[in-house]
């Protein structure tokens, strides 16, 4: 809890679910060494009129471009631990703007600028100006505007491809074309040569996707796994995480002096 000019406000940043659970849990707790209740005490023991934390709660819509992993399972923190004494918690990690509590009023800002193509490309997106007087309601005023280029994924058939080039080249930002059935390797250089703008060409349902939907763009190694497993019906929690651990424990070896 920090104070600065007569404000008070409590900051909890992202911590990994392997350092927070082994910080706040004891050994003996192992029945309740979840990500979740170690947020559950830390909550409940932060004072504060003002919040700023940096985590996901369940429940919450993704904006497209955050870590699957740190979104879902035992990353989701149920919206019934956050602090009620609080008088408004500000959120970040979702890059949708949303509210997600009443009592505590709780908002996730969001981010100002499209970070991936997906489920967030008609999002709205701005900042957020919060009122927090002595007495009376919190009020949240959402400034919409949006900054940077926008990103847009379009859908076509082969044949359509030529009829909407006009369209594809006045577009402002950057684009991403799904194809829905085969597509040859000139037609899809012709369309990057002639799109400098264009990100990806990907088909869904011809023979370069093995059948099996779009073409995967490049993954990290815990979301290449978790796609593995699924494609395999292996959809086992525990080995995800217990994948992403050995991961962060590799990682933090090689950041050791000496390793």
């Amino acid at each position: 809890v920090v104070e600065v000019g007569g404000l008070r406000a409590a900051l909890l940043p992202f911590v990994s679910e392997r350092i927070l659970v082994k910080k706040v849990l004891q050994e003996a707790e192992e029945r309740h060494r979840t990500y979740a209740e170690a947020m559950r005490r830390i909550l409940a023991n932060l004072e504060s009129p003002l919040m700023l934390g940096h985590f996901a709660l369940e429940g919450v819509r993704p904006g497209a471009g955050e870590f699957v992993f740190h979104l879902t399972g035992s990353y989701a923190v149920p919206p019934s631990t956050l602090p009620l004494g609080a008088r408004y918690v500000a959120l970040g990690h979702i890059h949708r703007q949303q509210q997600v509590s009443e009592a505590p009023v709780a908002w996730y800002a969001g981010s100002l600028i499209q970070l991936d193509f997906g489920e967030g490309e008609e999002a709205e997106r701005g900042a957020l100006l919060v009122e927090v007087p002595e007495r009376g309601p919190v009020r949240v005023h959402p400034i919409r505007e949006r900054w940077g280029k926008p990103l847009k994924t379009l859908r076509l058939k082969p044949e359509e491809l030529d009829g909407r080039l006009p369209e594809l080249e006045r577009f402002p930002g950057y684009l991403r074309v799904v194809v829905e059935g085969r597509l040859s390797p000139a037609v899809k250089e012709r369309l990057f040569q002639g799109l400098p703008h264009l990100l990806a060409v990907e088909t869904a349902g011809g023979p370069e996707d093995g059948g099996n939907g779009t073409l995967a763009p490049e993954l990290g190694l815990v979301e290449a796994y978790d796609r593995y497993l699924k494609e395999r019906g292996r959809e086992e929690e525990g080995l995800l995480e217990r994948f992403n651990q050995v991961l962060k424990e590799v990682e933090l070896e090689a950041l050791t002096p000496g390793a």
